[in-house]
């Protein structure tokens, strides 16, 4: 069987459970819990000496991307559009009173996501620390630790969002539902049985 939540033994048919009966509550606070176990909580629990901020900024590209995808309701990212998401998810952030709206239209998607994922390395003459503010525009230093604790504040946004709103009609849960279904297929689960749309 399929774990989707290790924290709470969430499994496949939970989910289809709670979707079903549009269990609102539940499905927000598994894909908190979903993201917080796999990417916040083991640099929580590093020893402060070996924890690295370029790490960090590769977990959170990760996390980035894969929020935007959740929000878009898309399978994966589509080729040479990854900017785009990523500017989507800044602005976002504009919207939700969170810090990381500061990197919109700072080619954040080419000179940090791409240059870290695609070289290990960033571009652009940019840097990554573990100290000072969040971003240091002036010499393009990024805080890595306070970038991840913003990422977790939106992670906390959207569940809340996801708790608000409409499970049928909202556009919201309509992306969260069409992501699922992508993530199932890609356990190999089949979705084409599926009398609903979970």
């Amino acid at each position: 069987m399929t774990v989707l939540w290790y924290e709470e033994n969430y499994k496949i048919t939970e989910y289809d459970d709670d979707c079903n009966q549009e269990n609102v509550e539940r499905l927000a606070d598994f894909i908190y819990g979903r993201f917080y176990e796999r990417y916040l909580q083991p640099f929580e629990k590093m020893n402060l000496d070996i924890k690295n901020g370029f790490s960090i900024m590769a977990v959170a590209c990760l996390m980035i991307e894969t929020l935007e995808n959740f929000w878009r309701g898309s399978k994966e990212t589509p080729m040479r559009r990854g900017n785009e998401f990523f500017e989507s998810f800044f602005s976002r952030c504009s919207h939700s009173d969170n810090d990381l709206s500061v990197f919109q239209g700072l080619k954040f998607y080419k000179f940090i996501r791409c240059g870290i994922l695609h070289q290990a390395e960033t571009k652009g003459g940019w840097k990554v620390r573990r100290d000072g503010p969040l971003l240091k525009e002036e010499t393009k230093t990024i805080n890595a630790t306070k970038f991840l604790g913003q990422l977790n504040e939106y992670l906390k946004w959207y569940r809340e969002e996801l708790k608000k709103r409409d499970f049928k009609t909202d556009e919201i849960w309509k992306n969260f539902r069409k992501k699922m279904k992508a993530i199932k297929k890609n356990c190999g689960i089949s979705t084409e049985d599926s009398s609903t749309d979970c």
